[in-house]
């Protein structure tokens, strides 16, 4: 038991920002976490050790997540702390805050399975490898909906990635239909 308590205390920090990347607030993703650890704990017996932990904690995580959130919504939701009239204060750098906010609203649009191997791979760091046993895919899988969900942002963003070799709608048309 107190093995796989200090192997889930290594895991805390990709817990974290794997938790800040759902949750988009750093307090709603500490709790997020703690809940993790505890379920976690809780069900020490049921992890297998063929199976890596950090997948293991990620499902817990992601499943507690969606559950919290599902729960969220069918009581009403108050905000605490934006009485009518209030807005929280911006910092003094708004531009990289709006900018911000943008690519969150536009990863917040994506997929969920989109949005999640592009977390683990791009935020975290982790490999392909990792990230296909992390949610139970297959790598190709991972590249694959890697590159969507890039190319899903990017579009959303305003920053369309150049063609290759130029126009293809027009090659096509002077092709006679065809991309040569």
């Amino acid at each position: 038991m107190c093995i796989i308590r200090e192997s889930i205390s290594g895991e805390v920090p990709h817990l974290k920002r794997y938790a800040v990347s759902l949750t988009r607030d750093r307090a709603v993703a500490e709790d997020l976490v703690q809940d993790c650890v505890e379920t976690a704990i809780k069900r020490a017996k049921q992890y297998e050790p063929e199976m890596a932990l950090r997948r293991w904690l990620f499902a817990i995580l992601r499943n507690t997540y969606f559950n919290q959130r599902r729960r969220r919504q069918r009581l009403p939701f108050v905000e605490e702390g934006f009485a009518e009239g209030q807005l929280p204060a911006m910092s003094s750098n708004q531009e990289a805050n709006v900018a911000l906010g943008e690519v969150q609203s536009k990863l917040d649009c994506l997929p969920p399975e989109h949005r999640d191997v592009l977390v683990i791979v791009v935020v975290e760091g982790s490999t392909y490898e990792e990230a296909a046993a992390a949610l139970g895919v297959a790598t190709g899988t991972v590249r694959s909906r890697l590159a969507r969900a890039r190319l899903t942002l990017r579009r959303e963003l305003g920053h369309e990635p150049p063609a290759f070799g130029g126009d293809t709608e027009a090659a096509a048309e002077a092709g006679g239909g065809r991309l040569s």
